[in-house]
């Protein structure tokens, strides 16, 4: 057991691996070859430039997006006709020069924000944009227009940092919420000036002018803004933004499968696909041993561990069982039994006596109650901000934490971050890492 003054946090060890991830990602990058345009034998053309670069001039007749330079589905193949269904969000079909990206808003987590489906056209920087799609249709209305390989992008979402870095793209980072935002290499890049640091939110939870004047020309080469469906950092020029609903999907790995999402942007779609795969790989990996330790020990015991998530919010004034999909995930691939109830993702108590009871048999508990600052928060607060004791849960209980990981509140000009928890922002780009 820790001293009561530490507190374990599920990120730990994803620490350990990052600067390996960052090596992997980078030789993955120096090594993509270029695309070979129309297939066969056709002449090399490297996609990550535009259609013109090499002196070349735009032909409608070849493909400029060859299947092995296409996303895969989840078995790892390209299924046919072109079209990947990706998670359960968005699916993306490829014609030649252009992409089609459509964000589907099927499975939402039992989230609120309206959801609105969007279409993206990808095109080629050079070729020419696509008025009608290939049977002659008019796109659907508010379709949004897009050169690709887009020059860079803007966001507030912390949720987005870990796929960029993870594509070895923080090149293409022109913009971001540095009050929010967690990465340390994106964090120090702002404060040297490399990226933009701009506050997304005033005061009053407006979108402040700074923030559109710097994407509407004040700062370079911002072609999109990465958004949600609450808008988040949304720009005022409603044809930069695009949704990314990574923490809407509701499985662990679907998630984690975002990364080709922002992979089609960027014609990063090889590097998306093997960074994925080996993730899918690695949790599969982990979950078969935890599975044959969770038999192992019913053999013994006739019992098996469980696993709950709390929550007291101090905004509703309620106490929270909560069982979202990705949480039930990560504790069944670790070999634990989630603690679930009715309900599409949680279940309500009205005071802290009722909680306790429900998780009083709990092997091991994850507590999300927020605190503004975890550096200083003990394990003797947590159970304070809770209302309830150690001594009301198993005795041999392992009470987690997920905001081990935080910010230095350090940017680059007067206005200093928040704790940024790193489980926010990437607790869904990392599955394996999360669980281990």
């Amino acid at each position: 057991r820790a001293p009561l003054d530490a507190i374990a946090s599920p990120m730990q060890k994803m620490y350990r691996t990052r600067a390996l991830v960052a090596l992997a990602a980078t030789l993955l990058a120096a090594a993509a070859p270029v695309a070979r345009a129309g297939g066969g034998d056709s002449p090399l053309f490297d996609n990550k430039n535009c259609v013109n670069a090499d002196g070349n001039a735009f032909d409608a007749a070849i493909d400029y997006f060859p299947s092995e330079f296409r996303l895969h589905d989840s078995s790892g193949k390209e299924p046919v006709e072109s079209v990947v269904q990706i998670a359960q969000n968005f699916k993306v079909s490829y014609h030649g020069y252009y992409k089609v990206v459509k964000h589907q808003c099927f499975s939402r987590n039992g989230a609120s924000a309206s959801c609105t489906p969007e279409t993206y056209i990808l095109t080629m920087c050079g070729a020419p944009k696509p008025d009608v799609d290939v049977y002659g249709n008019a796109w659907p209305a508010a379709t949004k227009h897009f050169q690709i390989p887009l020059k860079g992008v803007a966001f507030s979402l912390t949720v987005v940092e870990p796929f960029m870095e993870m594509l070895n793209l923080r090149d293409k980072v022109k913009m971001v919420d540095h009050s929010y935002s967690h990465s340390p290499c994106i964090q120090r890049d702002e404060e040297l000036g490399v990226i933009d640091g701009q506050d997304s939110l005033d005061a009053s939870w407006a979108t402040p002018a700074a923030w559109n004047d710097k994407i509407n020309g004040g700062v370079a080469d911002i072609d999109a803004v990465f958004t949600d469906s609450w808008n988040s950092g949304a720009a005022s020029d409603a044809s930069k933004n695009v949704v990314f609903d990574a923490s809407t999907d509701p499985g662990i790995l679907n998630r984690g499968e975002w990364i080709k999402f922002i992979g089609v942007f960027f014609n990063e779609e090889q590097q998306a696909n093997a960074y994925f795969e080996r993730e899918v790989a690695e949790f599969n990996r982990v979950e078969s041993l935890a599975h044959e330790a969770r038999w192992n020990n019913r053999l013994k015991t006739g019992t098996v561990k469980t696993c709950a998530w709390i929550e007291y919010s101090s905004w509703s004034s309620v106490w929270k069982l909560k069982y979202d999909q990705y949480k039930q995930d990560l504790c069944i691939s670790a070999g634990l039994t989630p603690v679930t109830d009715a309900g599409a993702t949680e279940q309500t108590f009205a005071n802290a006596t009722s909680l306790a009871a429900k998780i009083a048999n709990v092997d091991v508990v994850f507590d999300e109650t927020y605190n503004a600052d975890p550096t200083t928060y003990t394990k003797d607060a947590a159970f304070a901000a809770l209302g309830f004791a150690e001594s009301d849960l198993k005795s041999s209980v392992l009470f987690l934490r997920t905001d081990y990981h935080v910010t230095d509140k350090t940017t680059g000009d007067s206005l200093p971050a928040n704790r940024n928890v790193n489980w926010l922002a990437e607790g869904g780009g990392r599955p394996a890492s999360v669980r281990a």
